[in-house]
């Protein structure tokens, strides 16, 4: 039998808002990771540069 919750309560606007810039930051992240591991596979020697 599936358990219901008896009480579901929707998150609040500030704790939407705190989840979308929690996503913004990981998407800003994952965007420059993405652009450095571009930059290194075509150009091999731009890895060495950034020591």
């Amino acid at each position: 039998m599936p358990r219901q919750i008896a009480a579901y309560q929707a998150p609040s606007p500030l704790d939407l808002e705190a989840r979308v810039h929690t996503l913004e930051l990981q998407v800003a992240s994952l965007t420059e990771a993405v652009r450095s591991l571009t930059t290194r596979v075509s150009d091999p020697n731009a890895a060495a540069t950034t020591d």
